[in-house]
């Protein structure tokens, strides 16, 4: 089995305006490990039929397919858990985005601040 964990810790969010039958990606997110791109997240719109959950660019980015659907679920993970990775197996042609360590059941990463006007 050949996979790849690459973690990341910055990412750029592209969220396409134009007709989604111009282009295949409707969203699209880079991941990077510093100033190094690691990984490519890229939502497909869901009537756009795909069969793998991923491959490897070029470069060596591994590059994750998703649902558009499924964009905000990415982006509250993006936004809310760390240290991230992703993990692929090129054999099988799937991965997945986790957490690198363990996270506290019930943990409430930033409280909420409820401001009532005066």
């Amino acid at each position: 089995m050949a996979t790849t964990l690459a973690p990341f810790n910055n990412y750029i969010v592209y969220y396409t305006a134009r007709g989604q039958s111009s282009q295949v990606n409707a969203g699209f997110i880079s991941c990077f490990y510093q100033d190094t791109e690691v990984a490519q997240l890229q939502f497909i719109p869901d009537d756009v039929p795909f069969n793998i959950g991923g491959g490897l660019a070029t470069g060596g980015e591994v590059v994750l397919y998703y649902q558009l659907r499924q964009f905000e679920d990415v982006l509250a993970i993006l936004q809310h858990e760390g240290p991230l990775a992703v993990w692929f197996d090129d054999v099988e042609k799937y991965g997945y985005i986790l957490t690198t360590t363990l996270e506290a059941v019930g943990e409430l990463e930033e409280p909420v601040q409820l401001v009532l006007p005066p």
